[in-house]
């Protein structure tokens, strides 16, 4: 039993060896080559004049942005699964909230979105600065999958000694039986079912988790759509 034991305990330093070498595989080998397509592909766009051409480089540029997403998903989500603790400290989740607002307002332009998040803080949590990418996740697909001219709603609530922060969407919803597989990682579900990689909201479920907090996603009780929330813990 005792040289099982020191076989598996050997096994698994392995294993995690490979972890870390996947890992930083995808942040430089990957990421450096679809980084420079990237440049070179946006100086093609400003001198290109040839309306074909710059179709086909639009969708170059579309597919490179794609793996570059999944690259840097990939690679949080290996980080994010090794790790038991975050250093959490008091911040306000208003203030978190209305910097990820600010920051993709290119993205709320495009698809002339009305985001609506109107703050009666402060709402001081204890947490890490990740829980911002949470907030980007469920922001980032409120705008990809819903409608254009779509109205989000943010909201947050108090849930007793944790804050409930929910985005309110407009998008086509999802069934009953897909709304726990949706956090699951690389999760493959029906044709038409869900969009995505099955990454984001898998990262966002693991930056919650370490919070000790909750997340999930039920129906937008004003209409069509989706209310993705977490919890997170007051400070």
């Amino acid at each position: 039993m005792e040289l099982k034991l020191q076989q598996y305990a050997a096994e698994l330093r392995h294993s995690n060896e490979l972890k870390d070498l996947f890992t930083d595989i995808m942040r430089h080998d990957l990421i450096n080559p679809a980084g420079i397509i990237n440049s070179y592909t946006d100086l093609l766009l400003e001198i290109e004049t040839d309306v074909k051409k710059l179709q086909y480089l639009k969708n170059i540029s579309r597919s490179n942005q794609k793996l570059i997403g999944l690259i840097e998903d990939a690679s949080s989500f290996t980080k994010l699964d090794s790790v038991e603790h975050l250093p959490l400290e008091k911040m306000d989740l208003d203030v978190i909230i209305t910097n990820v607002i600010e920051s993709m307002q290119i993205q709320i332009s495009e698809k002339n979105a009305r985001v609506s998040f109107l703050p009666s803080g402060p709402y001081l949590a204890n947490v890490n600065q990740l829980v911002e990418q949470v907030f980007v996740n469920f922001l980032s697909n409120a705008l990809k999958y819903g409608p254009q001219n779509e109205r989000i709603d943010i909201t947050i609530m108090d849930a007793g000694d944790s804050w409930k922060v929910c985005f309110a969407d407009e998008g086509e919803g999802i069934p009953d039986k897909f709304k726990e597989a949706v956090f699951e990682r690389f999760r493959r579900l029906e044709k038409g079912a869900i969009k995505g990689s099955g990454l984001g909201l898998a990262i966002a479920k693991r930056i919650v988790e370490l919070h000790s907090g909750q997340l999930g996603v039920t129906d937008n009780p004003m209409g069509k759509g989706s209310v993705f929330w977490a919890t997170f813990p007051k400070a």
